[in-house]
């Protein structure tokens, strides 16, 4: 999504969009606005705004990133991550505390995955920690194996078995 974009979608009341690296600076401050609780779901500890920072820079945001804009601002992100060059990826999600309980994380977690099949990533795995309920829910919709240790639950999600 260029400035541009961002700008015609602040007439809207909502929208999905995929990201690309001149959203960075949207990205940061969405990463940067997280509550205590967004930034354990996110990264699976409560980390300092230097740790997101540094963690913003380097993170890919294309091309399976897709990020939900609510009256022109980046309210929550998806984006899935290859694992070098293989058809293997991980899911990453953060959603502002004002989106969370709405469906918005359901609906990015499934336009991301849709992304990455198109891409053809066959394997994502969906890391949460276990008291993340919502997390739960949405990784358990898609098929796959799930196992758990130490408090992080993995989801190891088989696209080619999905229908999106």
């Amino acid at each position: 999504m260029t400035s541009e974009a961002l700008a015609e979608t602040s007439t809207r009341r909502y929208g999905i969009y995929r990201l690309s690296e001149t959203d960075r600076p949207e990205f940061l401050r969405h990463l940067l606005a997280l509550d205590r609780d967004g930034r354990r779901w996110r990264f699976g500890v409560a980390v300092s705004d230097g740790i997101i920072e540094n963690l913003a820079k380097t993170l890919p945001l294309e091309p399976l990133s897709v990020g939900l804009i609510i009256w022109g601002e980046l309210k929550g992100c998806a984006q899935v991550i290859r694992q070098g060059t293989s058809a293997d990826a991980e899911l990453a999600v953060s959603l502002g505390s004002d989106m969370r309980g709405r469906g918005w994380g359901a609906i990015l977690v499934d336009q991301a995955l849709a992304l990455a099949q198109a891409k053809r990533v066959r394997r994502v795995d969906i890391q949460y920690l276990s008291g993340n309920t919502a997390m739960h829910r949405i990784a358990r919709s898609y098929p796959g194996t799930s196992s758990s240790d130490c408090g992080e639950i993995s989801r190891q999600v088989q696209l080619d078995l999905c229908d999106f």
